[in-house]
């Protein structure tokens, strides 16, 4: 073969090989960026002596969906009938350099909005939560969480009237700086 000849079929075999590399790397989702959630990864946080008939969050369980994030918030009593209810998952990546909050509200027993604050400002989102008697339910987009990468730091609060009732993991000793809880634990 002459020397153009070998110049030629290396050049196509090089193209071939680029364009099989790239593709390979968009089937793998691979070129530096995080791959996000794992279906069905989970992390709970249970606050110890929270049952009764007094409201609070005995649970809050977070789980990696197709969607997004779903957050399930698993109460104790009736929500208040007046004032303001706020269920929040306060997120943090692994460098603490991401931090979202997740949150649903409600006013006077009824939903008011499901929304993510961080990173760009407050997004408010469109379907709001579920609820039943025994929890709260939010699923947040994928693409609203996924700075915080495919693990993380988190806590669980639940707040009335601006006052916060309960918190999981319990804060500690040192409520400036509280415990938190891993995704996926």
């Amino acid at each position: 073969m002459s020397s153009a000849g070998w110049n030629t079929a290396r050049a196509m075999a090089l193209r071939r090989f680029g364009s099989l590399a790239f593709a390979l790397l968009i089937v793998a989702g691979c070129g530096g960026a995080s791959e996000g959630l794992e279906v069905g990864e989970v992390s709970s946080c249970t606050l110890a002596g929270a049952s009764g008939e007094e409201f609070g969050v005995r649970r809050t369980t977070l789980t990696g969906t197709e969607s997004g994030l779903e957050v399930e918030w698993t109460i104790t009593g009736d929500l208040p009938d007046a004032g303001t209810t706020l269920f929040v998952v306060e997120a943090t990546d692994m460098d603490e350099e991401e931090r979202r909050e997740l949150g649903v509200e409600y006013s006077d027993d009824a939903p008011v909005v499901s929304y993510v604050d961080g990173g760009a400002g407050r997004k408010d989102l469109e379907g709001g939560a579920e609820r039943d008697a025994a929890s709260v339910r939010a699923v947040f987009p994928a693409d609203a969480v996924e700075a915080l990468g495919d693990s993380f730091w988190w806590r669980s609060t639940l707040g009335v009237d601006g006052d916060v009732i309960d918190a999981c993991p319990d804060p500690g000793d040192d409520p400036s700086n509280p415990e938190l809880a891993t995704f996926p634990n």
